[in-house]
């Protein structure tokens, strides 16, 4: 084996200036796959789905030679029944995003499953030639990210501006077969991949959580309850199909990091008195926002017990939700990748709810939470309170 270097006029060829396309080709996983290849993402605009480009060029004389870099960014993904950009609602990029395409968790479509745009393409194709090594050596690939709105799907295709401006090479030239990637010969090709917009399904509230016998979340006892106040965890997950689905963010909007939660106070009979409730992100050891504004202290009202019950006064202690949870739970215990954790600060003693200020705050015994998966889509729960301030409860929030 000898590399470029070694050969003279290998290294005046690929320096030339190239002419017209020699192999093209759009596909999924492999360039000699069936096609169009069928391709599934979810249309949150979030996810992306690869499709794959690889191109040789040569030169007037029919030599294989480098594509410069400044005319492989100018290939670009295209509309395979028009020739022209693909439509509102595509975004195409060449940089990966940060949600997971998994086309194993995306639901097949009615849609995914009809035929593709007419082509001369079929299963009884020949293989066709593959390219020579001379060939290889100047292939060059381009991994595009699809994302989209749609709720349509689109056969994709691929051109690129042919030098001197004017003409694009594509790869939508329906009436020619194309077995292999090089086309009829005269600079036309034939391959593409069909993209189906899929919606995440809509799941029962029984697969967002755990929950006990009358509906509320489970809840799970955690770290220290030597205290007046101990700690419960409750556990929020997507299960899709038995599987629980890797989780990135949680919130209370949907447009920027915003804290949540709920608290409020119980009967005097309840064994517990009060509850505060906290969260962490999915995975994280410690809760944040906590408290969350405008709650700054839980007051504690302790009788003093050495006067006469006429004349008995009040001690007046002001504790902090954040110290309390380090002080009972210690760090957030069933944490995950797939799960939410929310908790339960919970007292035995009564107090009062105050502001910075120690002014008085009102209980608040409901919010809603958006739960962002690794997918990109978003779960919206509300999170209220059962009948007593230690049982929480979920339900589906309305879509926005």
């Amino acid at each position: 084996m000898h590399s470029d270097k070694d050969s003279p006029m290998k290294n005046s060829s690929t320096t030339a200036t190239w002419a017209q396309v020699l192999f093209f080709r759009v596909f999924k996983d492999f360039a000699q796959e069936q096609q169009p290849a069928r391709v599934k993402v979810f249309n949150n605009g979030r996810q992306q789905c690869q499709v794959k480009v690889s191109i040789v060029v040569q030169d007037a004389a029919g030599n294989p030679v480098d594509l410069p870099e400044a005319d492989f960014q100018k290939l670009e993904l295209i509309d395979y029944g028009t020739g022209q950009p693909l439509p509102a609602g595509w975004q195409v990029s060449r940089t990966p995003g940060e949600y997971t395409w998994d086309e194993t968790i995306i639901p097949d479509t009615a849609e995914a499953a009809s035929p593709a745009a007419p082509s001369r393409q079929t299963e009884d194709d020949a293989a066709g030639r593959l390219l020579t090594t001379r060939e290889q050596r100047q292939l060059r690939q381009a991994i595009f990210y699809v994302a989209t709105n749609s709720t349509s799907r689109t056969q994709i295709a691929a051109r690129i501006p042919l030098p001197g401006g004017g003409a694009y090479a594509t790869t939508n030239t329906v009436w020619i077969s194309d077995p292999d990637g090089l086309g009829d010969k005269n600079g036309n090709f034939n391959s593409s991949v069909l993209v189906t917009p899929a919606a995440f399904p809509s799941l029962p509230i029984t697969s967002y959580g755990e929950f006990d016998t009358n509906g509320n979340l489970m809840a799970h006892r955690v770290g220290n309850t030597s205290n007046f106040f101990l700690a419960e965890e409750h556990y929020v997950f997507v299960n899709l199909n038995g599987r629980e689905l890797a989780l990135k963010s949680v919130s209370a909007s949907k447009t920027a990091p915003t804290g949540f939660a709920v608290y409020t106070h119980g009967d005097d009979f309840d064994t517990f008195k009060w509850g505060i409730s906290y969260y962490g992100q999915p995975n994280a050891s410690a809760p944040e926002h906590l408290p969350l504004p405008p709650l700054r202290w839980f007051q504690l009202t302790v009788a003093s017990e050495d006067r006469p019950a006429e004349a008995k006064e009040s001690r007046q202690s002001n504790y902090d939700p954040l110290t309390m949870f380090r002080n009972s739970a210690g760090s957030i215990v069933g944490r995950s990748t797939t799960r939410v954790v929310i908790g339960l600060i919970l007292g035995i003693l009564q107090g009062r709810f105050l502001d910075s200020s120690n002014g008085s705050v009102p209980d608040k015994n409901a919010t809603t939470l958006h739960i962002l998966d690794a997918y990109g889509n978003y779960h919206s729960l509300n999170l209220t309170f059962g009948a007593k301030a230690n049982q929480l409860k979920i339900s589906k929030a309305a879509k926005d």
